[in-house]
């Protein structure tokens, strides 16, 4: 008997280990867009069961809608489905990268600081909303720290802070430049002056992509009482 390995991501397994959900997910990003009745024939399964493979991959983010196809006749309008942008990919970490090597142009330390000053302060404003910066400063620093925990967490990184030896610390369980971080390290020096423009504190980072006990790579900085000062 012949076996035939295949590559699903970057994971290789048996072709015949493959799940339905994994069949369809290929087939709809080869065909799309489609309907479940699409799928029903083509894979050979029944059409609830397509439809209840799709409606997990949407949850999941990975497919979604693509309009209706109508029918030919009398009937109801079919939905058509398509691979998410998620799946589908970009080119924004290329894009990062090659934004960032325009940064590293401009020469010395101090600039390349002020730099990463400037876009930190640009990540962090549309989270201030209609609060001031002199409304944050005067709020304690655990509901600063609460609230900074809040945006940070709309832009994916998986933050949380707790008490630590006399200044509490704010943990990244999640890197969001994870793919270009190796060649553009600057991007942490960036992200102490993002967290301290939420938590308008000074923040030094005492960790990088550490594993913790659970073997989940995260960084930590330290949050310090007192008021951040801008690159000069």
């Amino acid at each position: 008997m012949q076996i035939y390995i295949c590559v699903y991501g970057n994971i290789g397994y048996n072709h015949a280990m493959k799940t339905s959900r994994q069949r369809i997910l290929e087939y709809v990003q080869a065909h799309y867009p489609l309907t479940a009745a699409d799928l029903s024939q083509a894979l050979r399964m029944t059409e609830a069961n397509a439809r209840h493979h799709l409606a997990i991959l949407q949850e999941r983010g990975l497919v979604q809608p693509a309009g209706q196809r109508l029918p030919e006749g009398k009937g109801r309008p079919s939905r058509l489905f398509m691979p998410s942008e998620k799946t589908l990919g970009d080119n924004l970490d290329q894009l990062a990268a090659a934004l960032l090597e325009m940064v590293k142009d401009q020469g010395d330390p101090p600039n390349q600081d002020h730099a990463m000053h400037a876009l930190a302060e640009q990540i962090a404003r549309p989270g201030h909303g209609t609060v001031t910066i002199q409304e944050k400063s005067s709020r304690s620093l655990t509901q600063r720290l609460t609230h900074a925990v809040q945006l940070l967490n709309q832009l994916h990184y998986r933050a949380r802070w707790e008490a630590w030896r006399g200044a509490p610390r704010l943990i990244l369980g999640h890197c969001p430049y994870a793919a270009i971080i190796q060649q553009h390290p600057e991007l942490c020096q960036m992200d102490s002056h993002l967290l301290e423009a939420l938590a308008q504190a000074p923040a030094r980072q005492t960790s990088k992509l550490t594993a913790d006990s659970k073997g989940t790579l995260h960084c930590i900085f330290l949050i310090e009482e007192g008021h951040p000062q801008k690159p000069t």
